[in-house]
């Protein structure tokens, strides 16, 4: 964040470096704060919807939706979704 502070969404997930962004999200590279949290070790990436659109439930509405259909995934090749949520003004999918 600007002041030096990090940005930890949910009370577990502290939001890192940039990885890449999209039309209607940026990936960042996460990390788990809670050390008994069974993501405590894991590498993570937290996408988060564009602040300019989660004044729009259709947007919302359809982040929402990719998270919850992709939590419901399970395989080698695709990415596992841990959590979605919405902390602190800011709609999140945690992979």
């Amino acid at each position: 964040m600007a002041d030096g502070s990090a940005l930890v969404l949910g009370g577990r997930f502290e939001v890192g470096e940039r990885i890449a962004s999209g039309g209607m999200a940026s990936v960042y590279h996460g990390t788990c704060v809670t050390p008994d949290d069974r993501l405590a070790d894991r590498p993570l990436a937290i996408k988060i919807l564009h602040d300019h659109l989660t004044e729009n439930p259709s947007f919302v509405r359809m982040f929402r939706d990719e998270g919850s259909i992709a939590a419901r995934f399970e395989h080698a090749h695709i990415v596992r979704v841990h959590d979605v949520a919405h902390d602190q003004g800011k709609h999140f999918i945690v992979m």
